[in-house]
């Protein structure tokens, strides 16, 4: 595992970590990813009833302008960062293992969270029971970046408890 004395992860590895540990650490973070953007999308496109017909009058003038300002309590926007917490958690897990550097990983998951929360605003454009605005392509954002400082937090411990229960499993 990658480790500094603070407790956060860096680009070298110690000796206490297998080869076939990294693999299965760098796979399980691959895997987590996945499952949570395809939890992200089903979650936000559900009831999965696109109609190009019914939702024509949500994209109207230029496409940077179809989001609607849509009114939300706090609620809503507390739901929104929540929802792409575990987005932003994992990703920065999975960077860690992939030994990204602390720097580039806050912007890489903001990017990647802004993109991801623009193509699913864009979906529900066609979803009939959904509403797109550009607040929740910024709180998921947010979101996604408070996710990235937990796993900067708790992360390293996460990956010491993961990699004893792979050694543990591999033994």
């Amino acid at each position: 595992m990658r480790q500094e004395a603070t407790g956060t992860l860096t680009a070298s590895r110690t000796k206490s970590t297998s080869p076939s540990c990294s693999a299965r650490l760098d796979f399980l973070a691959g895997w987590l990813t996945l499952a949570v953007v395809l939890i992200i999308l089903a979650g936000t496109l559900f009831p999965f009833h696109f109609s190009v017909e019914k939702t024509a009058s949500h994209r109207v003038g230029f496409f940077l302008f179809w989001f609607m300002p849509v009114q939300k309590d706090w609620a809503g926007w507390l739901l929104n960062v929540v929802l792409f917490l575990p987005f932003g958690f994992v990703l920065a897990w999975w960077a860690r293992v992939q030994g990204w550097k602390w720097l580039s990983r806050p912007l890489a998951i903001g990017a990647a969270a802004f993109l991801f929360s623009y193509v699913v605003e864009f979906l529900q454009l066609f979803v009939v029971r959904r509403g797109s605005s550009w607040d929740d392509v910024v709180m998921n954002t947010a979101g996604a970046l408070i996710g990235w400082v937990l796993c900067e937090r708790w992360g390293a411990r996460l990956l010491r408890s993961a990699e004893a229960a792979v050694a543990v499993f591999e033994r």
